[in-house]
Order: structure tokens, then C-alpha cells, then sequence
């Protein structure tokens, strides 16, 4: 690729990633990749040094610059040819195409810089850094549709496993090495013989009944409403999110009350212009287990911030989906539970109306 501005040219090549951290001890892979050039200038090769700055955009013209600055100062020109190190850090590459900006002066160390005219877009090489759809943050957490994981996997959306005994009903279980796989409930349901399913919004109490020590509740979030967005202008409300899900199994003590909340569906936006919907209400077992509800769908592209919980099995809602225009497309879904299920769903976005969410529930087994 050749860049070129009165007078300069430059061809460059990224070639590596992490050269600086690879040796004979096993090192973790940093940040760093390679970038080779061919400068000239006024069409003859430069034998000089030379100072750069690369900087990183989201567009191959005008656009927003991505991640800091790098200089690299007093760079060795030999026959045109140079080689430097290159570290954005791996925040910038989180699966978005973008392209590099060089500026150049020389001799180094006095002088203006000169931006050289067409930006390079980067492809595979850094992009080892990350695979699309999956973040390696620099603490070695994972996050799968997120670019900000807190634990070392972090999903933001519905999980499907399969591992060939998956089917309806059945538990996720851990051998005593933490493997997983699903298996069938045990008779009395693993110590549980009994269920009630709240589903009805608001709030009620249960007691636990006699001689019960135990119990394992679910909780679904209620889904966000859906957005409206602007009539005749083509824009259509976004889909609510969906609500988060939990589950965990708890001590209990017979007799003893606690209090059951079941989160409505946040209501679908019906006034006004790009106006957001409702959020979905937080669905609860007393204090022991919650899940939060979807956030409404934004009126005109906005986005909207998906149920959680912060339970012992817990599974964030998948946000509500967004268009910019109706086409095709006269309503955005709204997005699953948790879970994946449509309890706790998002209400659609609509260009006239956002439909409402789904409630939660609440869900106790004995």
C-alpha cells in the first residue's frame, strides 16, 4: 500500500504480533506487533532517521481516532527501509475494521510532521489479537458479546451447551474436576419433589412448609418495552431486552416467610418521537436471589442495557435488536431471557408503537 504527500512515500507491511514478548522462557504474548515500511522521499530512497507517530482510526477518512498516539523517535532510515514496534494495547482491536495514520519528520528530532495522505486499513495480523465475537481483555478475562468481561468467561446473551444429553428439563451438573454436563433430575427431583411457579407481576409470600431445610428458586427479570421511533421518518424503535436469569439453592428454615416479587414487562412506548420504553421490573426470592429486568428499547437506534444477576448461576438477557430504518424490517425483536426463554422477553420496537415486555417469574422447588 502506498501513501504519498509532497513528496513522501511510504509502503508498509504489518508483519507480527507480540515480537517483544516471545523468547525461550514461556512468557504471556503481549500487545506488540511489527510494522515494516519503504519511505521515500521526492522519489528517491531516504538514508536518514526519522521520527513517526501512528494513530489509529475508525474509518479510512475523517472518522475517530482509536487508542493513544504512538511515537517512535529516531527511527534508522537505510535505503528507505525501516522496521518498528507498534503497541495499541488490544483494547483498540475488538473485531471493527481500522485503519493506520502515519506522520512522518525528518531528520528526527526537529521540524513538523507530515500526515501522509490514505490511511492503511489493518487487517489480519492484529486481529490475531482478538477473534471476532470473542475480547481477551489484558487480564486474560473473556468476554463473548462484550468488550468489558469482569470474570474469566463473561457471556452477554443467551448460553446453548450441547454435550449430547442436553433435553428438556434436565440440570447442569459438575463432576468433581468442575466438568459439566447436563443430566436428568434424579427422582424427587435431586431432593426436590415439589414446585410452585409465580408468574402473576407483583408481589406474594412463601412459606416455607414444614420439615423443608432447602430449596432452589429461578428468577427471570421482566422484559423491556419496546421503543417508538419516528413515523415517516424511517426509523424504527428498538427492541426491549431481555430480562437476566438466575437460579441457586439455598438454606431454609421451615415456617419461615419470604417475600416473592415478580417483575412486570416494562410497558411499550406509544408517544411522542424516538421515545424509549419502559424498563422491566426485577423479579426476587426475599434476599437470597434477584434478577433485574430488561432495559426499554430506545426510540431511534439508542441502545438499551439487558437484564443480569448476580446469582450463583446467572445469565445476562440478550438486548433488544435495532434498526436504522423500517424497509424490511417494520418491527426490531425484542431480546430473550437470560435463559433464552420468552418469560422475561423484550417487547418488539416498532416505528408507531413499542409492544410491551414479557413479566419474569419466579419459580421454587422444594
Amino acid at each position: 500500500m502506498a501513501i504519498k504527500r509532497t513528496g513522501w512515500l511510504i509502503c508498509g507491511l504489518v508483519l507480527l504480533i507480540g515480537m517483544a514478548s516471545l523468547g525461550m522462557q514461556p512468557t504471556r504474548l503481549g500487545s506488540e506487533f511489527t510494522y515494516q515500511g519503504l519511505l521515500k522521499l521526492s522519489g528517491g530512497v531516504l538514508n536518514d532517521t526519522a521520527d513517526f507517530e501512528f494513530t489509529l482510526f475508525d474509518a479510512d477518512v475523517a472518522g475517530s481516532m482509536i487508542g493513544p498516539i504512538v511515537s517512535v523517535n529516531n527511527v534508522t532510515i537505510v535505503d528507505g527501509l525501516f522496521t518498528v514496534q507498534l503497541d495499541f494495547g488490544v483494547m483498540p482491536f475488538s473485531g471493527d475494521a481500522l485503519w493506520l495514520e502515519i506522520a512522518v519528520r525528518s531528520p528526527a528530532g526537529g521540524g513538523k510532521f507530515t500526515t501522509l495522505l490514505s490511511r492503511q486499513p489493518l487487517t489480519a495480523t492484529p486481529y490475531s489479537l482478538q477473534t471476532r465475537g470473542i475480547f481477551v481483555d489484558s487480564d486474560l478475562n473473556v468476554g463473548i458479546g462484550t468488550t468489558n468481561p469482569t470474570t474469566k468467561l463473561d457471556v452477554t446473551g443467551s448460553v446453548r451447551i450441547v454435550d449430547g444429553n442436553q433435553g428438556e428439563g434436565r440440570v447442569l451438573t459438575s463432576d468433581a474436576d468442575g466438568v459439566g454436563m447436563w443430566q436428568p433430575l434424579p427422582p424427587g427431583g435431586g431432593g426436590f419433589s415439589n414446585m410452585q411457579v409465580f408468574s402473576i407481576p407483583g408481589d406474594t409470600d412463601f412459606i416455607v412448609p414444614a420439615g423443608v431445610t432447602k430449596v432452589m428458586v429461578e428468577v427471570r427479570g421482566g422484559g423491556g418495552g419496546g421503543g417508538k421511533g419516528n413515523v415517516g421518518g424511517g426509523a424504527v424503535g428498538q427492541g426491549g431486552s431481555g430480562g437476566g436469569y438466575g437460579m441457586g439453592i439455598f438454606a431454609v428454615s421451615p415456617g419461615s416467610v419470604h417475600n416473592v416479587i415478580v417483575g412486570a414487562g416494562g410497558i411499550g412506548s406509544n408517544g411522542g418521537t424516538c421515545t424509549v420504553g419502559a424498563p422491566g421490573g426485577t423479579s426476587s426470592f426475599g434476599a437470597l436471589i434477584s434478577a433485574t429486568g430488561g432495559g426499554g428499547g430506545g426510540g431511534c437506534g439508542s441502545n438499551s442495557t439487558p437484564g443480569s444477576s448476580t446469582a450463583p448461576l446467572n445469565m445476562t438477557g440478550e438486548e433488544g435488536q435495532q434498526f436504522f430504518s423500517s424497509g424490511s424490517t417494520p418491527e426490531n425483536p425484542g431480546g430473550s431471557c437470560g435463559d433464552g426463554s420468552t418469560i422475561g422477553r423484550g417487547g418488539n420496537g416498532n416505528e408507531f408503537f413499542g409492544r410491551d415486555g414479557n413479566p419474569g417469574n419466579v419459580v421454587v422447588f422444594w
